[in-house]
């Protein structure tokens, strides 16, 4: 499962924050990663809604290969995060 908000999440709200302006952060929105997945022999699928996730599941531990659910999130939303790195 990849949580996917079509940004360097890690890079673009701490430099929104520290600095007030991100550069290259931006990635292509929607990226579609299970797509990837299916090119290497895989399967997956994209999910736009949380009630999809659960069926998303049920289907990627149902299909007998590597399986990639591409969870489409908020970019705007910051991912909390600690500076407790020890």
């Amino acid at each position: 499962m990849v949580g996917n908000n079509g940004i360097w999440d890690l890079e673009k709200h701490p430099m929104k924050s520290l600095y007030g302006y991100d550069i290259a952060a931006d990635l292509q929105p929607g990226c579609r990663y299970d797509q990837v997945v299916a090119a290497l022999g895989g399967a997956g699928e994209t999910v736009t809604d949380p009630e999809g996730i659960a069926p998303a599941l049920a289907r990627a531990f149902s299909s007998g290969v590597p399986y990639l659910i591409n969870v489409v999130t908020d970019p705007d939303v910051v991912y909390p995060r600690s500076s407790n790195l020890a």
